[in-house]
């Protein structure tokens, strides 16, 4: 036998970071962090010269140092230091450890934070501006991790009442922007898109964990609420996007707040990067382009076949108005311009951009009501559409269903019935609007509702006094 073979080597204890000890012998000598001596002599009087087992998990980023477990017969080390408040939680060490692990190292952390124990003698738990749990619907996803919800209780009556709630401790790829040339990342769409199919339109829970404030263009932040949402069974939709591969956890400080989750995030993203699944993948990405016909003389070119196509799905990318809408087409792989025929919604008020360029035009009546009800209801849905025309301005127009089954219904009659739209009075004229609508519309009309509650100013009574010339008659008796 060739005996044991010894060495030495520098541990690092995983998933725990103890205030550092200064060094005397540097110029000028580095003082040590608070309880940095303390914690030094609660190692040393449990671990030092003892024979014990260690597990170990990998190296730091040098390569010099190993990062391990200590094994000692009373219990966990590490857990002993986080529980007297000798020590933080180590988010880089603590990623390499056994999920089933990690759990009394975090119990004993949070306990130490609430008896605010040394190293968490200043700590207070994170101040919310408003409420830590609420209900609410998904109106809309902003990105691949941050989303508009409204609250129940509250009336959508202005976009004030909606709520940026961003997944707590997820990233989602961050998308490009084409002004500046900036491109997507890697699956920014996808990550958007399944968080768009796994949340709008539903009812969610959201538990608020903390808030920050995130860069708004230039000198400017917003306060930002970072929370877990949970859908029907799905505890945690971030969870999902990380156990697919579309999303990552979010690298956090030892000092930093975090998802009550995190655990359980990390090991979802251990096991998509052991399978190789989306942002994790070592192949090479490659976006799936889509065509776009926003521009009036591709529009006019591809509008016969989507005539052509009849009744065909659609995803609503974006309302501009009550009755005007951007569409992705999967089955044409084709963005559109799409507007709902027969009818007319009034105008909304200008958003940021077009006031900064000078375009602004003046808000009508219910116009900001209208565009509220269509994204309220259509907004990043699948609806149905029957395309039959194209406008000079290369919008395509048609029908847009929404609903299936007993619930399908024609989007312009519901907006006509509910005072939120009118019937283009030409279409009247020429006896080309259908029955249902107009009757829809005298409804609305006889009942007040919505654009009939206000004075109405007939257009054509101006237009014949703007052409209308007057003769006097001259009497000649």
């Amino acid at each position: 036998s060739a005996g044991l073979l010894y060495g030495s080597f520098t541990l690092i204890l995983a998933g725990v970071a103890c205030p550092r000890v200064g060094n005397p012998k540097l110029s000028p000598p580095t003082p040590s962090e608070p309880f940095a001596e303390e914690a030094r002599d609660f190692v040393e009087l449990r671990l030092l010269q003892r024979e014990l087992n260690i597990s170990l998990y990998g190296t730091d980023k040098s390569g010099v140092c190993l990062v391990g477990t200590v094994h000692h017969p009373r219990g966990n080390i590490g857990a002993e230091i986080l529980k007297n408040g000798l020590g933080r939680i180590s988010d880089w060490t603590i990623r390499m450890m056994s999920p089933v692990d990690v759990p009394p190292l975090r119990i004993a952390e949070n306990a130490a934070k609430r008896s605010t124990l040394k190293v968490f003698e200043s700590y207070a738990p994170p101040k919310l501006t408003g409420a830590s749990e609420f209900m609410g619907t998904v109106v809309e996803v902003i990105s691949g991790d941050t989303l508009l919800i409204l609250p129940s209780g509250e009336v959508y009556d202005d976009e004030s009442k909606l709520k940026k709630i961003s997944l707590a401790s997820v990233r989602a790829p961050r998308a490009g922007n084409e002004k500046t040339g900036k491109p997507d990342e890697p699956y920014a769409s996808e990550c958007k898109d399944r968080l768009r199919v796994l949340t709008v339109g539903k009812s969610a829970k959201v538990n608020v964990h903390y808030e920050k404030e995130i860069p708004f263009g230039p000198d400017q932040t917003e306060k930002r609420q970072f929370g877990t949402i949970s859908i029907g069974k799905r505890e945690d939709i971030g969870e999902v996007l990380v156990a697919e591969g579309l999303a990552s956890t979010q690298r956090h400080r030892d000092d930093d707040e975090k998802s009550a989750r995190y655990d359980d995030l990390v090991a979802a993203e251990s096991i998509a990067k052991a399978a190789n699944k989306g942002v994790h993948s070592d192949s090479d990405y490659k976006k799936k382009t889509i065509n776009d016909l926003s521009d009036p003389k591709k529009a006019k070119t591809h509008s016969g076949s989507l005539i052509r196509l009849g009744n065909t799905k659609a995803i609503v990318d974006y309302v501009f108005n009550g009755s005007r809408f951007k569409l992705f087409v999967p089955s044409e792989n084709c963005y559109i311009t799409f507007a709902l025929s027969n009818i007319r919604c009034p105008q909304p008020s200008p958003n940021p951009g077009a006031i900064s360029r000078g375009q602004a035009k003046a808000a009508e009546p219910f116009g900001d009501a209208s565009k509220r009800h269509s994204r309220m209801t259509v907004l990043q849905r699948q609806v149905e559409i029957f395309c039959n025309g194209v406008t000079q301005g290369g919008v395509i127009t048609g029908d847009l269903f929404v609903g299936t089954g007993g619930q399908r219904r024609d989007f312009a009659i519901e907006l006509v019935a509910s005072g939120l739209a009118t019937v283009d009075q030409r279409k009247i004229d020429y006896g080309e609007a259908p029955k249902i609508m107009v009757d829809s519309q005298t409804a609305a009309q006889n009942n007040k509702l919505g654009i009939w509650s206000v004075q109405q100013v007939s257009k054509e009574v101006s237009l014949f006094f703007d052409f209308f010339i007057v003769i006097p008659i001259v009497s000649c008796t």
